[in-house]
């Protein structure tokens, strides 16, 4: 009896872990897709539009120097940031698959096998 429980716990704190993981992948997910939503929103409250001045690879400039954009990218576990003055991508790794969600400025919303390279504004 006691052999029976101890096997039936282990499956459900298996299930439990991968439940966990898959709702941290849902948060980054909804976290990218809010960050998606302001950069739109700081574009267009640039004149003449644009998500930046210069190229960038940093998390703390262009439109990620933005207050709201920053608060959201404090949430994500090490994010990745691209920008440029006519577009951005940002990626947060995932926990329950090999890979990043990527958020871009085309629309994109995908999983990518590796962190974003320098200077690439698409996923």
């Amino acid at each position: 009896m006691i052999m029976i429980i101890g096997i039936l716990s282990s499956i459900i704190l298996a299930s439990l872990n991968q439940s966990r993981r898959k709702g941290a992948d849902s948060k980054t997910k909804s976290t990218l897709v809010s960050l998606r939503s302001q950069a739109e929103l700081y574009f267009n409250a640039q004149i003449p539009n644009s998500y930046g001045t210069a190229a960038s690879d940093a998390c703390n400039a262009n439109l990620f120097a933005d207050t709201i954009a920053a608060n959201i990218l404090a949430s994500l576990i090490t994010p990745t940031c691209r920008s440029s003055a006519t577009g951005y991508s940002v990626s947060a790794p995932l926990v329950s698959v090999t890979g990043h969600w990527c958020v871009d400025s085309t629309g994109a919303s995908k999983v990518i096998g590796a962190t974003l390279a320098s200077g690439d504004i698409s996923c």
